[in-house]
C-alpha cells in the first residue's frame, strides 16, 4: 500500500510528506519498482503480479495525474505480466524494459490513459531482463542483464526514428564482459558518451564511446 509518495522539496532543508496514493492491486509484487515523470503525468511499474485464480489480469503499469500534485489521480493501467524494471516516456509512448524473454523492451502507446495498448517490443537475442534505458534524439540506449554467450550482447543503441518500432542497426551494441548475475542497472548519455552503472562488484560504474554507434568501445 502506498506505493506512490509525493515528497514537496521546496524547502530542502525540511521537505515532508504531500500525498500518498495506494495501486489499485495488492499481494506479493504490488509495491513500486519503476517511475518516471512526463508532462504532468506519473508513470509506475511493479513486480510481475500472477493473476488470482478467477482469472482477472493484476496490471504492472499504471499512470497518475500529478498536476496537482498534492491529489495525484490514478488514470489507467495495463496488464504486462512481467517485472517491469525501468521507464521512459515520450510524447505518445511509454518504454518499459522488463523481464519478458520475447520482449525485453516494451513500447506502449499511452496517448490515451484509459486504453493503454501495446505498440512494438524489441526481443533481445537471449533470454536476459531489460532493466535499463536512455532516450536521446532519435535513440534509445537500452542495458540488460549480463549475457551468457559471446555472441549475445548486453548493451545496445536502438533506433527509434518510428517511435513504436525500435531496431537494431548492424553492429549498434556491445558484449559488456559482465560477471555472471549482475546487470546495466543505469544509463545516462551526454554528447559521445555512455555512463553505465554496473551491478558487477568489479565493473561497477563503466564510460563508452559511442561517437560511432558501429563501433562502441
Amino acid at each position: 500500500a502506498g506505493q506512490l509518495h509525493v515528497i514537496n522539496v521546496t524547502n530542502h532543508a525540511a521537505p515532508f510528506l504531500a500525498a500518498t496514493r495506494s495501486l489499485p492491486v495488492t499481494g506479493a509484487g504490488s509495491e513500486g519498482r519503476s517511475i518516471y515523470y512526463f508532462d504532468k503525468k506519473a508513470y509506475i511499474g511493479t513486480s510481475y503480479l500472477a493473476d488470482p485464480p478467477l482469472g482477472t489480469p493484476r496490471h504492472e503499469f499504471h499512470i497518475y495525474d500529478v498536476s496537482d500534485p498534492d491529489g495525484p489521480a490514478w488514470l489507467g493501467s495495463y496488464n504486462v505480466n512481467h517485472n517491469i524494471n525501468a521507464i521512459r516516456v515520450r510524447g505518445s509512448y511509454a518504454y518499459l524494459a522488463t523481464s519478458d524473454d520475447d520482449g525485453e523492451l516494451l513500447v506502449l502507446d499511452v496517448s490515451d490513459s484509459a486504453n493503454i495498448v501495446q505498440a512494438g517490443i524489441f526481443n533481445a537475442t537471449g533470454n536476459e531482463d531489460g532493466w535499463s534505458i536512455h532516450l536521446s534524439g532519435n535513440k534509445l540506449y537500452f542495458g540488460r542483464e549480463r549475457v551468457n554467450n559471446a555472441a549475445e550482447r548486453d548493451f545496445y543503441i536502438l533506433d527509434i526514428t518510428n517511435p513504436a518500432a525500435p531496431f537494431e542497426q548492424p553492429g549498434w551494441s556491445k558484449n559488456l564482459s559482465l560477471n555472471p548475475n549482475t546487470e546495466v542497472r543505469g544509463i545516462t548519455v551526454v554528447g559521445n558518451l555512455a555512463f553505465l552503472a554496473v551491478t558487477d562488484p568489479n565493473e561497477g560504474f563503466q564510460v563508452l564511446d559511442i561517437t560511432s554507434p558501429g563501433s562502441i568501445t
